[in-house]
């Protein structure tokens, strides 16, 4: 007689599927019967000894053994409401422990994963056969090992494998991929990863290459800056010195970056809506950017202001870092489409606004004002300005 087959996926979360029936079990059972089902099918193809259950599940218990047997206990009884396992026993009792009834088959995607990788993990250059493998593996994994609240220390550190092995994974693929000048299929697979792994900077370094190879600059910059704020932000560091490489690399290829066109840019410009407001950049962009700008100014005659705002507080810098993201956001919501802003530094911002008259440069200081102090209330927080006519530099003056 065949056995009966569940398939079950513990990446992103915990489901089991037999024929046409799917079952979330977090739906069904509560995380401390969870765990248990999880260390059932992690160890098996073996019994798993009591002490070895307490270990993992009771450490601290002032009574693991009643623990042990009134959870048993409440498995086998609440196991039941899930259909396709009505009537069956799942736990078996064996000599000193307990094991998951062999008269089931088990086809666990984290297992799948973990197999696979063992074929492919000293591989350095990926073959077509090798690259199936990776591309299955990347098919497999939907987010990282299903992990409850109680976070088991077991549960911990199999999740960090399985995510340090996908993003190595990708990684392999990603070499390949640049080694073939499949620029598009390298970015689409790094974009889908750092959804689910956002920061490991490997995943990161591969997309932004992506852009360096397909001539992308102006992206490739603000990318870089964007992602240097996210990782100081959530991790409390900046990007590796690799990272800068790629950065330096760029802004000192004057050869690329005379390739975007100043036409380019301004009907990048021109096909944004009115309700994206301000145009953001890097700073190394704003100023390349801030001499095409100026040169087609000039030919059109029309006037310019630099307004430059520097956020302050009396007694507590830490304040001013906290509030950067939202101040860059009330200051992109405050100007049109065509005007151009960047961060310079930590409190700091510069922005070109298109207007004829210094009153208008002002009108729109007032307007990003009344939004900073209405948006925070805190009376140490300042939002100081200063404002003159934008001109293009002689090179003697620039230097």
């Amino acid at each position: 007689m065949a056995k009966e087959i569940f398939d079950v996926t513990l990446f992103n979360e915990f489901t089991i599927t037999c024929g046409k029936e799917k079952a979330i079990i977090t739906e069904y059972l509560g995380k401390q019967l969870v765990n248990l089902f999880q260390v059932f099918l992690y160890y098996r193809e073996q019994p798993v000894h009591k002490d070895t259950l307490i270990e993992i599940l009771w450490p601290e218990s002032d009574n693991p053994i009643s623990a042990l047997k009134f959870t048993i206990h409440r498995f086998r009884k609440d196991v039941q409401k899930i259909p396709f396992f009505e009537g069956k026993e799942l736990i078996l009792t064996v000599k000193q422990g307990y094991q998951l009834n062999p008269d089931f088959e088990w086809h666990i995607d984290s297992e799948e994963f973990g197999n696979l990788w063992e074929e492919i993990k000293f591989e350095e250059n990926l073959s077509a056969k090798t690259m199936k493998i990776a591309y299955r593996m990347v098919d497999l994994y939907k987010g990282k090992f299903y992990i409850s609240n109680s976070q088991l220390m077991w549960t911990q550190q199999v999740c960090e494998f399985y995510r340090h092995a996908y993003v190595k994974c990708v990684i392999k693929i990603c070499k390949k991929l640049l080694e073939e000048q499949k620029y598009e299929e390298m970015m689409t697979l790094n974009y889908q990863a750092i959804l689910l792994e956002p920061f490991y900077e490997g995943l990161h370094y591969y997309y932004m290459k992506g852009l360096l190879e397909t001539s992308d600059y102006h992206k490739a910059l603000r990318y870089y800056d964007d992602l240097n704020e996210s990782f100081v932000k959530e991790l409390g560091t900046g990007l590796s010195m690799r990272f800068k490489e790629l950065y330096d690399a760029i802004m000192s290829d004057h050869e690329n970056i005379e390739r975007v066109k100043i036409d380019s840019l301004l009907k990048q410009l021109s096909r944004r809506t009115e309700e994206e407001g301000g145009f953001y950049c890097t700073f190394e962009m704003f100023k390349y950017m801030y001499e095409l700008v100026m040169k087609s100014a000039m030919r059109d005659n029309k006037r310019l202001y630099l307004i430059s705002f520097e956020i302050s507080h009396e007694d507590d810098k830490e304040e001013v870092f906290k509030v950067v993201n939202k101040v860059k956001h009330l200051i992109a919501l405050s100007l049109r489409k065509n005007d151009l802003f960047a961060k310079i530094n930590e409190g700091q911002f510069i922005v070109l606004v298109d207007c004829q008259t210094v009153e208008n440069a002002y009108l729109i200081i007032q307007r990003i004002s009344h939004r900073f102090y209405k948006k925070f209330r805190n009376k140490k927080l300042r939002l100081n300005y200063y404002v003159t006519e934008a001109k293009l530099l002689d090179p003697e003056e620039a230097e």
